[in-house]
């Protein structure tokens, strides 16, 4: 059975070590021209803040929030890199933030790169 649009890409052997860690196997969607994980699986979807954008770009209540709530109902994990998202209050209606979501491991690593602690 064919899927529409949406082709699953294994990554080459050379990317699935991070310094030196090795990822479990892990899988990515294209679906609509963007690569998301398979959480379950082991994978982490990054958007983080940008020099000149050190907020993120994804709005807190109407982006960010959703997909942390169904990443974290499917046993992942949700953070700004500093803070889980579902615990942020929101100051502003269209406040941005950055976003990564994914397999609580993978997440949990790039919390640490974040917060310096690797």
């Amino acid at each position: 059975m064919a899927r529409r649009n949406e082709e699953i890409f294994r990554l080459p052997e050379s990317e699935r070590h991070s310094h030196g860690a090795a990822l479990q196997r892990t899988l990515f969607r294209l679906s609509g021209g963007r690569r998301t994980p398979d959480a379950p699986r082991g994978g982490i979807y990054l958007y983080p803040g940008e020099l000149d954008k050190p907020e993120g770009k994804l709005r807190l209540l109407y982006e960010a929030n959703p997909l942390a709530w169904v990443v974290e109902q499917a046993g992942g994990k949700a953070s700004t890199g500093t803070m889980r998202i579902l615990e942020m209050e929101p100051k502003q209606i269209h406040q941005r933030v950055p976003l990564m979501i994914g397999s609580e491991n993978d997440v949990r690593e790039a919390e640490e790169f974040i917060q310096g602690n690797r």
